[in-house]
């Protein structure tokens, strides 16, 4: 799997997994938040793959963690995946505009942090959720110098969608 982890946390220890048993239990949080995402809003199933086919052109919601931890949760697609992820998200297949399609990966990045933050324990969550943010352009692949940091991809009707979760 595609997935890179740094973990200074002064709580963790890495016996029992290569990653810490923090770093694993936050990674399995993660995807079963973006596993019950999927089911929810979009009614689809998701696993997880090892890489995304490439593609020229991406976009990508960033949500900030302001607070303890700091951080943030990045969802980054390819325009098709994101045109797919709109329609199963609105219910339809249509020509998505670029504000709908802005507005579904912003949304999809709000529920998969939102998401995961409710699963931490309250001590761990003491942090606040930006706005999401939306950029397009090339791929964008640096997970920074987080103490801990992964990138996830999520794959869904012959589609992969990328979350990049990197905490401070």
């Amino acid at each position: 799997m595609d997935t890179a982890q740094r973990l200074d946390l002064p709580s963790a220890s890495n016996s029992a997994s290569p990653h810490g048993p923090i770093a694993t239990r936050w990674i399995a949080l993660l995807d079963d938040t973006v596993d019950e995402v999927f089911e929810a809003m979009l009614r689809r199933r998701c696993t997880i793959v090892e890489e995304a086919p490439p593609s020229a052109a991406y976009i990508s919601a960033k949500i900030l963690f302001s607070g303890t931890p700091d951080g943030h949760c990045v969802v980054q697609a390819s325009l098709a995946t994101a045109s797919r992820l709109t329609g199963a998200l609105l219910g339809a297949e249509d020509d998505w505009g670029d504000k709908m399609i802005d507005d579904a990966v912003g949304e999809m990045c709000n529920m998969i942090a939102g998401g995961w933050k409710s699963r931490l324990e309250t001590f761990m969550a003491c942090f606040q959720l930006s706005v999401p943010k939306l950029s397009r352009g090339p791929a964008r692949h640096a997970l920074g110098h987080a103490r801990l940091a992964t990138r996830r991809l999520y794959a869904f009707d012959d589609s992969v969608l990328e979350v990049t979760l990197s905490l401070n």
